[in-house]
């Protein structure tokens, strides 16, 4: 168990080579001391929250990163219907779509707009998984209200998911409830 003293983001990132992955141990590890401290980072408020601007950018450039293609504003229009959908980011890597809405404060109409896009998205036949990116400090905000049982049901339901970034470039990427609810570990992404 990685104590929380001698625990150095930096230092275990810079001890995997290139392709190599985090031990499931190492992941759970990571990810609960990040969450600790974002909370203890949360309480403080020592950070300004990502504007929705800086998610837009923290988000491209981690994806341009890793080599997968990234586009801006992008809408989807419904083959039988003048509805249409707009999305912050969309990246593409092979057959794999992501589109991504952005929101730096959540709001129940905020999410009730991706609940829209999510429908309207599903009309256009498109093959593409929407996921709402926000401020990691947001986390410990989620279940102090029914924000948290909001995007419950819009993971289970209708297959949201959720990336939470910070101003480091760090990122966890949740694509089921159980992994955005920690029971099972989400995928880490770095750069």
């Amino acid at each position: 168990m990685i104590n929380k003293k001698q625990m150095n983001l930096p230092g275990i990132l810079a001890s995997k080579k290139a392709g190599e992955s985090l031990s499931v141990k190492e992941q759970k590890e990571l990810v609960k001391f990040v969450l600790e401290t974002v909370e203890q980072a949360a309480l403080r408020r020592k950070r300004v929250l990502l504007s929705h601007n800086n998610l837009k950018d923290s988000i491209g450039i981690y994806f341009q990163a890793m080599g997968v293609v990234v586009n801006y504003e992008v809408d989807f229009v419904a083959e039988d219907s003048s509805e249409k959908v707009s999305f912050d980011i969309v990246a593409e890597k092979g057959k794999q779509m992501y589109a991504f809405e952005l929101q730096d404060q959540l709001t129940s109409e905020g999410l009730q707009q991706i609940y829209g896009h999510i429908h309207t998205l599903q009309l256009t036949k498109t093959k593409a998984k929407v996921i709402l990116g926000t401020d990691i400090l947001i986390y410990p905000d989620f279940w102090k209200d029914m924000t948290g049982e909001t995007i419950k049901d819009l993971m289970v339901k209708d297959d949201l998911g959720v990336m939470l970034v910070d101003n480091n470039g760090f990122a966890i990427i949740c694509l089921t409830y159980p992994q955005f609810n920690l029971t099972e570990m989400p995928e880490l992404w770095f750069l």
